[in-house]
């Protein structure tokens, strides 16, 4: 099922909460002369922290087990990391989840680095156990945003809640495409209170 995030009709995308920290096998190319992914400059984590609904993704193995309410919590902790707490419902209805620990990894506060992996209870944000995870959008309420990596590999639509306005979908977009991403590689996360009804892209 592929999200027709192009549309204004498009008033509802449901849910959003990511996994974040692994990357998919595979996803779409950059798109022909697109740029440098570039995160926001400013991100204020006192604000970002909470529950995220996962509105859409580009599929990655990780998430396979998922198949409805998949969710992100953060919570700043004293020591400057930020707590994740990730979930998601399985077929059969019982709830897969996983903790782990995000930080700073580059001159903007929206380069985040996040890691799952921990020894002698120290977190292991370096390679291959950190994953980038930036954010390159971002509504000035922090209602939605957009997450993604500098090599485009994975990708997120976060929400607060499990619908979006139009014009919300028409910021998102113009994220994803300003960032070199093809929105029709972002498939819907089904979710409860969300959009249900299949949407294909166009041209597809």
């Amino acid at each position: 099922m592929r999200l027709r995030l192009v549309l204004p009709t498009l008033l509802a995308a449901a849910a959003l909460a990511v996994p974040l920290g692994a990357a998919p096998a595979s996803a779409a190319p950059p798109a022909a002369g697109a740029g440098a992914v570039t995160p926001v400059p400013a991100l204020d984590l006192a604000r970002y922290q909470g529950t995220w609904l996962q509105v859409a993704a580009i599929p990655s193995p990780f998430q396979a087990q998922c198949a409805r309410d998949t969710r992100a919590t953060y919570t700043v902790l004293p020591d400057g990391l930020v707590r994740v707490q990730n979930q998601c419902v399985r077929a059969d209805g019982s709830v897969s989840a996983i903790e782990g620990r995000a930080t700073v990894g580059g001159p903007a506060p929206s380069q985040l680095l996040v890691s799952f992996v921990q020894f002698g209870g120290t977190w292991q944000f370096q390679p291959p156990f950190g994953a980038d995870y930036w954010v390159l959008g971002l509504s000035r309420s922090y209602d939605w945003a957009v997450v993604g990596d500098p090599a485009r590999r994975s990708g997120f639509v976060l929400s607060r809640t499990p619908t979006l306005p139009a014009r919300d979908i028409v910021a998102i977009v113009a994220v994803l495409l300003r960032n070199g991403y093809d929105p029709c590689s972002f498939v819907l996360t089904p979710t409860t209170g969300g959009l249900t009804t299949p949407v294909g892209c166009p041209g597809r």
